[in-house]
């Protein structure tokens, strides 16, 4: 930016990264989460907006509850004239969106008001969409509502998952912010509301969305697989064990198929399952507690035949 501004940056996730790091001159400070535990051995870890701030030397404050009075009076002492949000997690009060001069703003990985809510990339990928963006609102009590200052289209690459399709909207938010944050300071943005009636939702993703539905079509199937590879991860059961699914795509069979779910094959190119259309060659897994492994070296320890029955 060219033109001199103070901004705070409130965020958590990765989103956020790119837009930190080229707007750190003009950042006065940083809100976060506080450090979670993380892994088997339960040991803290920052978020990586506050890695990366502290790497750029710029003040941090992490908070539980953004809205807390002793939070407002901090955010206040900064005197920013811009707030930027990006993958956060908690509402802003009346209280919060009051203190910056010329607004709050939010990237948002979607083309609001298509997807507002928790898990816009997750619900893109699941729903085989060809079609995504980024849009910048400024921020309004309704969640994901607020006026358009800046938005930008960008094709769904076929082999996407959500964490390769977050890193290159995280890319694009940064330019959209660096150029949107700038009109926002001159007082030339023209921001343009949203078509409530086009309003559609991303709700959060629970450990049971991440289950196979092997009826379903295989190209949906592995559309689940790229969507929740990060988190709950797909997963299906046999023999009463839970296996991941880290490597998966649909293949054509000419043959009649089995019942969804069947194993029609297994051995080292993978194991070819039975859908409700097609078929779905897995050719990554994990069986709980134990490595992820190619399907050539998981089919050594955890045998199938050709009636096997994955469910």
């Amino acid at each position: 930016m060219t033109t001199s501004v103070r901004i705070i940056f409130i965020g958590s996730g990765e989103l956020g990264l790119p837009a930190l790091e080229r707007l750190a001159p003009e950042v006065c400070g940083v809100v976060t989460a506080p450090d979670k535990p993380a892994g088997r051995g339960l040991k803290t870890f920052p978020t990586p907006v506050k890695t990366l701030a502290l790497s750029l030397g710029l003040p941090v404050i992490e908070t539980e509850n953004i809205n807390a009075a002793e939070i407002i009076a901090k955010l206040q002492s900064f005197r920013p004239e811009i707030i930027l949000v990006a993958a956060f997690g908690q509402m802003l009060k009346k209280e919060v969106l009051e203190i910056p001069q010329k607004g709050v703003f939010n990237i948002h990985p979607s083309l609001l008001p298509k997807y507002r809510g928790a898990a816009p990339v997750e619900h893109t990928i699941l729903n085989q969409e060809q079609e995504t963006g980024v849009t910048i609102i400024r921020v309004t009590r309704k969640m994901d509502a607020g006026p358009i200052l800046a938005q930008e289209k960008t094709a769904v690459r076929p082999d996407e998952n959500t964490p390769s399709l977050s890193r290159r909207l995280a890319e694009i938010g940064a330019e959209m912010a660096v150029k949107g944050l700038k009109q926002a300071a001159e007082g030339t943005a023209a921001l343009k509301p949203q078509d409530e009636r086009a309003a559609t939702y991303a709700a959060k993703i629970t450990k049971g969305d991440g289950r196979i539905d092997w009826t379903k079509d295989a190209a949906e199937i592995s559309a689940r697989k790229r969507a929740f590879i990060r988190w709950p991860r797909a997963y299906t059961f046999c023999h009463g064990k839970e296996i991941i699914i880290y490597g998966a795509r649909p293949v054509n069979e000419t043959a009649p198929l089995a019942k969804p779910g069947v194993v029609l094959m297994a051995d080292t190119a993978g194991i070819r399952v039975a859908c409700g259309k097609g078929a779905l060659l897995l050719t990554e897994l994990q069986a709980a507690g134990k490595k992820r492994l190619p399907a050539a070296d998981f089919i050594r320890g955890f045998r199938f035949t050709e009636k096997t029955v994955l469910g």
